[in-house]
């Protein structure tokens, strides 16, 4: 482990954005962590383009983990992970689209992303499809798709999707926005 850790900062020193990014994870998750840290890691690998790290940054913004949480921030650099069709990227961005958070509300782009997002398996995104399917949002109410969204994030292990699952099947109207 301290070899590896070595060879990890040694990486993160030389520039490679998957290193920063990693190393940006450890210092959040540190005792103590060190959000600053973390934050100034994630944002040197955002702007070289590193998806994951632009998520991790916009994550960032989002809940305040490095400061004042900025959601218009948090948009943006959800969206370049989005623009380049990074799953969790287009699942994190249509969620604030759908919910007008950071942004004004667009259902119809919200469905898109979070559609594309499902395609490429992520069960998050399933999950929130499944939702917009069942309520009509962004597009027409499609009841069948959405027990085969729902059921996908069951299989994804998506926690709620269950649950939510059941309650389709029951017949039970999932009329709440989406968590």
């Amino acid at each position: 482990p301290d070899q590896a850790a070595g060879f990890l900062a040694q990486a993160g020193a030389a520039g490679d954005p998957r290193a920063l990014t990693e190393l940006a994870r450890t210092a959040l998750s540190a005792t103590p962590p060190d959000p600053a840290q973390a934050a100034s890691l994630a944002r040197r690998a955002a702007e070289m383009g590193h998806h994951p790290a632009e998520l991790l940054y916009g994550w960032m913004f989002e809940t305040g983990a490095a400061g004042p949480a900025n959601l218009s921030e948090a948009f943006a650099w959800y969206d370049a992970a989005a623009q380049k069709a990074y799953p969790p990227g287009l699942t994190a961005s249509g969620r604030l689209l759908q919910g007008g958070l950071g942004v004004p509300a667009d259902a119809e782009r919200a469905r898109r992303q979070v559609t594309e997002s499902a395609n490429r398996g992520d069960g998050e995104a399933a999950y929130r499809l499944a939702l917009m399917l069942a309520r009509g949002e962004g597009g027409p109410v499609e009841p069948d798709q959405a027990l085969t969204q729902m059921r996908a994030a069951v299989a994804a292990g998506y926690v709620g999707a269950p649950a939510a699952l059941a309650r389709m099947e029951a017949g039970e109207s999932l009329a709440a926005p989406a968590p």
